[in-house]
C-alpha cells in the first residue's frame, strides 16, 4: 500500500512539472510575441522640379525639398536618405532634373540608396500662379500611395502654400506607410538589391560588358604570368644550377643541363609574355568597363580675333 501511495504521488508530481512547463512554454512564447521588431521606413526625396524652368523661382525647389524634409522628420516616423552626393549620383546616371520625376527613373535611383520609398515633386507657375505637385512611391510595390496637390498665388502666400501641402503629403504617408516587420523588410530588400544588379546588368553597353570579358582573362593572365616567373627564378633556377655543378662533365650530362637550361628559359619566356598579355588585357579591360555611351560628343568651336580659328574635338 505504501509503494501505491508513492507511485500516485510521483505521478501528481510529474503531471505538475510538465503543467508548469508548458506555462512557461506558452509564456515564452507570448514574449517572442512582444519582441516582434518593426523597422521605419527609408525615405529618398528627390529635388523638385521647376516645369516652367523660370529661373528666378528656381530657389523653390530647395525651399521645397528643406520644408516636406523637416516634416518628415518631426513626424519621427521615417528615416531619411542622405542625399549629399544626389546631384553627383544623378550625373553618373546620366539622368537629368527631368527624367529623375518619372517613376521608372525615380525607382532607379532609389535602388541605388537603398531606399524603399521615393518621394518627387514638381511645381508649375504660369501668370503669377503655382501648382505643387508631390507623390510617394513604395518601391516594394512600386506603386504610388500617397498624393498631394495644392495651388494658388505666388508672393508671401507661397510659403503657407509649400507648409500646407507638405503637411498634407506627410500626414498621408505616415497612415499610408507604416513601419513593418523585419523579416518582411529584409525579404524585399533582398528582391530590391536583386533588381538594382539586374539594372546595373542592363545598363551595360557591348564595350563594357567586352572590358568585363578583357578584365577577368587579363587578370588570370597577368596571375599566371607571375606564378610562372617566380617559381622559375625561385624554384627552376636552383635544378639548373644543381645540374650545373653535379652533372658529369659528359655528352649525356651536357644535354641533361642543357635541357634544364632551356626550360628556364622558356618558363621564363612563358611568364614574363603572359604578365605582359595579362597587363595590356586589364588596360583595355578596365578602359572598356569605364566607358560611358553618352560621352561620344563632338565639340565644335570658332575663335575670332586676329585671325579665324575652327577647333573640332571628338570625346568618347
Amino acid at each position: 500500500m505504501k509503494y501505491i501511495y508513492i507511485f500516485i504521488l510521483f505521478l501528481f508530481s510529474l503531471n505538475y512539472f510538465f503543467a508548469l512547463n508548458e506555462n512557461n512554454i506558452v509564456k515564452k512564447g507570448s514574449i517572442n510575441k512582444r519582441k516582434i521588431s518593426f523597422i521605419k521606413r527609408k525615405i529618398l526625396l528627390l529635388p523638385f522640379l521647376n516645369v516652367n524652368n523660370i529661373k528666378k523661382y528656381d530657389y523653390l525647389s530647395a525651399t521645397l525639398t528643406e520644408t516636406l524634409k523637416a516634416k518628415l522628420l518631426n513626424s519621427e516616423s521615417f528615416v531619411l536618405t542622405d542625399t549629399s552626393q544626389l546631384d553627383n549620383k544623378i550625373k553618373q546616371l546620366d539622368y537629368t532634373n527631368e527624367s529623375i520625376i518619372e517613376k521608372e527613373y525615380a525607382i532607379k535611383i532609389a535602388n541605388q540608396y537603398k531606399s524603399d520609398v521615393v518621394v518627387l515633386g514638381k511645381y508649375i507657375i504660369v501668370n503669377e500662379e503655382i501648382m505643387i505637385l508631390i507623390s510617394a512611391i513604395d518601391i516594394f510595390t512600386e506603386e504610388t500611395v500617397a498624393s498631394s496637390s495644392i495651388n494658388g498665388d505666388l508672393g508671401v502666400d507661397i510659403f503657407r502654400l509649400i507648409d500646407e501641402v507638405s503637411d498634407n503629403i506627410t500626414e498621408k504617408m505616415i497612415k499610408k506607410l507604416p513601419m513593418v516587420k523585419k523579416t518582411y523588410f529584409d525579404e524585399m530588400t533582398k528582391i530590391i538589391r536583386k533588381q538594382h544588379f539586374l539594372d546595373e546588368m542592363n545598363n551595360l553597353t557591348k564595350l563594357n560588358r567586352a572590358g568585363i570579358g578583357f578584365t577577368i582573362a587579363g587578370g588570370i593572365l597577368l596571375a599566371s604570368g607571375t606564378t610562372i616567373l617566380l617559381y622559375d627564378l625561385l624554384g627552376y633556377s636552383k635544378v639548373v644550377e644543381y645540374n650545373l655543378e653535379n652533372l658529369p662533365s659528359t655528352k649525356k650530362g651536357y644535354e641533361e643541363y642543357n635541357n634544364s637550361y632551356n626550360a628556364l628559359i622558356s618558363l621564363l619566356a612563358v611568364g614574363i609574355t603572359s604578365m605582359a598579355i595579362g597587363t595590356i588585357g586589364l588596360s583595355i579591360g578596365i578602359s572598356f568597363i569605364l566607358y560611358k555611351k553618352n560621352r561620344n560628343k563632338l565639340s565644335f568651336n570658332v575663335e575670332i580675333n586676329q585671325d579665324i580659328k575652327f577647333e573640332i574635338c571628338y570625346f568618347w
